[in-house]
């Protein structure tokens, strides 16, 4: 069955097929890099948010606490005053000596908690920014995700068609379309010269490794044998070229059980 395409479309197919399935692979591992690293930085940043709110919960307390005990110390009214989740600070910088030096002692406490509050504010709002870009990258990376789909299908579509048309043409090939020895299966060279018959003639068909002077060096050879020595010598991570091979010395002539 000759299907008259081109002797190197099969390369050019498995080349194509690769090629795809090579690219599509690494784009997708960057992509997932990239939307795992946004994960990171997000986990991160919630991390950082329940610290910081343990760190502002404890300058909060121990605010109100000094607040209290100082206020029933020096007999004034307590300056911070919390109403539901809102805290004031009601500074006296007048008036009765005790109730100024009462703000003035209370004022560090709740700098260091006004402090912890702005920052973690703006951390809240960080984190709201990065979820929106963790949700974008999401998107993102789906989108691409599917286009990369696409090519990984088209390079195992067309590496899968290359070794099809590389099995048929090595299948309907002709044995003798490149001189090559009908026992060994190795091409004739100028090293590998063609064997001889008893009386010095040429013998076209089989090398002198195998041939000589009319009988076969080994006759004793057989296919299963040969295969053995073909699997030693051509190493299993190149199966292809192995598996041609054999299919190759499976068609010879010396090993056919017929002549039909």
């Amino acid at each position: 069955m000759n299907l008259g395409l081109p002797d190197k479309l099969h390369q050019l197919l498995v080349a194509v097929g690769l090629f795809l399935l090579g690219f599509g692979f690494l784009r997708m591992d960057n992509k997932d890099e990239q939307y795992f690293r946004a994960i990171d930085e997000y986990r991160f940043l919630t991390d950082s948010l329940e610290l910081l709110t343990l760190e502002r919960n404890y300058s909060q307390n121990l605010l109100t606490d000094q607040s209290r005990v100082l206020s029933k110390k020096y007999d004034v009214d307590d300056p911070i005053q919390v109403n539901d989740s809102t805290l004031t600070f009601i500074r006296i910088l007048s008036g009765s000596d005790d109730a100024v030096k009462v703000t003035q002692l209370i004022e560090p406490l709740y700098k260091n908690y006004s402090r912890k509050n702005f920052e973690l504010t703006l951390l809240s709002k960080k984190i709201k920014k990065e979820k929106t870009y963790l949700d974008e990258q999401l998107k993102l990376k789906t989108a691409d995700n599917e286009g990369t789909e696409l090519l990984l299908n088209i390079g195992l579509v067309s590496l899968a068609l290359g070794i099809l048309i590389w099995l048929i043409h090595e299948t309907d090939k002709p044995v003798n379309t490149t001189p090559r020895c009908h026992s060994c299966g190795r091409r004739f060279s100028a090293i590998r010269k063609k064997g001889t018959e008893s009386d010095g003639a040429v013998n076209d068909s089989f090398c002198s490794t195998c041939y000589q002077e009319g009988q076969f060096t080994e006759p004793n050879l057989n296919l299963e044998e040969l295969i053995k020595r073909v699997k030693i010598e051509i190493p299993r991570k190149r199966f292809l070229k192995r598996y041609f091979t054999i299919l190759r010395l499976k068609r010879l002539d010396r090993w056919q059980n017929t002549e039909y």
